[in-house]
């Protein structure tokens, strides 16, 4: 996945959840508040207008994927992106 594609792929989950919450007979826009806080994360990570709290999350959500098995102990979510999409802080362990 190249970082356009990635970018287009989070605004657009970004763009559903909203719809979401704004359609007031939806009973659990929570649920879709949760899941726009890790997007919006990654939306200002992919723009490099990152702050702490969401180099934090990224990392929270790294390490419960390896916890899982889901990624390998040795991998990062980094690791599994094309390098040009990297950031020094996607790669560390």
């Amino acid at each position: 996945m190249t970082k356009a594609e990635l970018k287009k792929f989070v605004q657009a989950r970004i763009d559903e959840k909203a719809n979401i919450i704004l359609d007031e007979r939806v009973r659990h826009d929570d649920a879709a508040f949760g899941e726009l806080k890790i997007y919006f994360c990654l939306r200002r990570i992919l723009n490099g207008n990152a702050n702490m709290e969401d180099i934090g999350v990224l990392h929270a959500v790294n390490d419960l994927m390896k916890a899982m098995g889901v990624i390998a102990p040795n991998e990062s979510l980094g690791s599994r992106l094309r390098p040009e999409l990297c950031g020094p802080w996607l790669n560390k362990e």
